[in-house]
């Protein structure tokens, strides 16, 4: 899996025990989609304990749609603005697996999920 520019990113993706990342890494995936829980696929966003179900559910959003934010961290890393990193990534494997897990959630949506 590359970042776009053929180099492979290293940064993990959720090592971390800051809720403010966390949660962030839960809203970017729409991890409440995968949620059985009411309350938070109402609210499109965690209403339990973020750290377990980012935990529990970002291992199953697609691998490549994953590597998305590493390759983010990496073109920031490389001096990039965010729009700049944005573009780069935009046509890379994991811009392509991010932007068609995002429709598999509004399929989900439109489907009562």
């Amino acid at each position: 899996m590359t970042n776009g520019n053929g180099s492979h990113p290293t940064t993990p993706i959720c090592d971390t025990n800051d809720p403010r990342f966390v949660s962030t890494v839960g809203k970017l995936f729409e991890i409440w989609a995968l949620c059985p829980r009411d309350a938070c696929r109402r609210a499109r966003e965690c209403r339990g304990d973020n750290n377990e179900c980012v935990r529990t559910y970002l291992p199953l959003v697609p691998e490549a749609a994953r590597m998305w934010l590493p390759a983010m961290f990496w073109w920031r890393e490389q001096g990039a603005t965010f729009d700049e990193a944005l573009a780069k990534i935009e046509n890379s494997e994991p811009g392509k697996a991010f932007a068609a897990w995002h429709e598999t959630v509004k399929a989900m949506r439109r489907k009562g999920r």
